[in-house]
């Protein structure tokens, strides 16, 4: 029987999400915004069974068994306060939170209405990053040097991502925190960092829109983020390189491809299918709902300790000295 999941929040990027494809075969969908319209637009286009036009008259259906909210990060607390209530299992939006209060609220207020509650981090489901894991775990670079990522575009935003208190920080906590769970699903949990951000050059924006972070890794390895959304380019630019002491990694962490060089060869891994993660990351959900032995991919420590590593840059950039990020786990 197909799990029934209402999308809340009608926006940009819930088009996205729905775009990669008819997710109709696994969920019998909802929709639900405050803009009646949106959500009936919504309903037509992506086979939705019904629509409503406030969260909580969703999320009080008693066709609904699950949420996946696409919502500002200062509602995402009162969001999960209102699907938990109401025996909704939970799917949201990356980051967790905009602190560590609100994040342990979150889980704890899930625990203690037996829902489950997973953090949409898509990023944890790209293709690419599956493969190299893979790669990594068969020691075919050796051991590992460095970790560079870099994604560099000219993305201005608007509304609710203007304001600094809503999001809890810039751009970092928003979208860099995409980089940074890659790099900590391929290199582990720094032992120290150090970030600096750059002056902010977007229209109208309280917080930061480039930041560069260097980070302390397991054994050795040098981890670096160089994130910047004031970029003068058209196109986006998104680049993951992994040396090691035998090879070096190269790729697009959306594409279907993975170069592997070392001083003499050259080559170029194939993948079958490349994308952004989401219908692997909502398959999984599925799977975490229905199953009850099933454990996510992407777990509610992992969301915490993606964000400890922003809040800890946060506090490198404001006080100019590297940081010891202080992860914690969850019960």
């Amino acid at each position: 029987m197909k799990p029934s999941i209402c999308i809340l929040g009608c926006g940009e990027h819930a088009k996205r999400v729905l775009s990669e494809k008819d997710y109709s075969q696994e969920f019998n969908l909802y929709f639900a915004s405050h803009d009646k319209n949106k959500a009936k637009t919504y309903s037509d286009k992506y086979k939705g069974l019904d629509y409503f036009e406030s969260y909580s008259k969703a999320l009080s259906d008693k066709r609904i068994d699950a949420a996946y909210f696409l919502t500002p990060h200062n509602v995402h607390l009162s969001n999960v306060q209102l699907a938990a209530k109401n025996g909704i299992h939970v799917l949201m939006e990356k980051p967790i939170a905009r602190n560590l209060e609100e994040a342990h609220a979150m889980i704890s207020e899930a625990h203690a209405n037996n829902v489950k509650l997973m953090i949409a981090e898509n990023y944890r489901y790209l293709p690419t990053i599956k493969s190299v894991k893979e790669i990594l775990d068969a020691g075919i670079i050796g051991n590992m040097i460095s970790i560079e990522i870099e994604s560099k575009d000219y993305n201005p935003v608007y509304g609710w991502r203007l304001d600094k208190d809503l999001t809890g920080g810039g751009r970092f906590i928003d979208g860099g925190i995409h980089y940074i769970d890659i790099l900590l699903n391929l290199g582990g949990l720094p032992t120290r960092l150090y970030a600096q951000a750059a002056q902010t050059r977007l229209p109208n924006i309280q917080a930061e829109d480039t930041v560069i972070m260097i980070a302390n890794l397991p054994n050795g390895v040098i981890g670096l983020i160089n994130h910047c959304t004031a970029a003068p380019q058209n196109t986006r630019q998104d680049n993951v390189l992994i040396s090691g002491t035998i090879k070096q990694l190269s790729f697009n962490p959306f594409g279907n491809e993975i170069l592997v060089t070392s001083k003499e060869t050259q080559e170029k891994i194939k993948l079958d299918k490349g994308g952004a993660g989401f219908k692997e990351m909502l398959d999984d959900f599925r799977q975490y709902i229905m199953n009850s032995s099933h454990k996510p991919i992407m777990t509610n420590e992992a969301a915490l300790n993606d964000l400890v590593v922003v809040l800890a840059s946060y506090e490198s950039m404001s006080t100019s000295i590297s940081v010891t990020p202080k992860f914690v786990t969850t019960q």
